[in-house]
């Protein structure tokens, strides 16, 4: 299964963005499928030199993409992303 461009360009924003997610007035997780003000925002993880990345307010996984509210987005994201190869379809 190929990875659609503008996934790869999405899952990147997943990474070191506990300061844009903070600003966000949505953000979405791609494990759980919530979608949240960014504020709720309140624990991250911090990365390789020192950055903070989100994690997600309901289930804690760093997952969470400032900016999409969109469920559709995020259930593709969790299959390309999350998903078992044994399980895609």
């Amino acid at each position: 299964m190929t990875i659609p461009t503008e996934y790869l360009a999405l899952h990147r924003t997943c990474y070191a963005n506990h300061g844009v997610s903070m600003e966000s007035v949505a953000c979405g997780c791609f494990n759980c499928i919530t979608v949240f003000n960014g504020r709720d925002i309140k624990n991250t993880k911090t990365e390789k030199y020192g950055v903070h990345t989100a994690l997600c307010p309901n289930c804690g996984n760093n997952t969470v993409l400032p900016g999409v509210e969109d469920k559709e987005i995020l259930k593709s994201m969790n299959l390309y992303f999350l998903t078992p190869i044994n399980q895609k379809q």
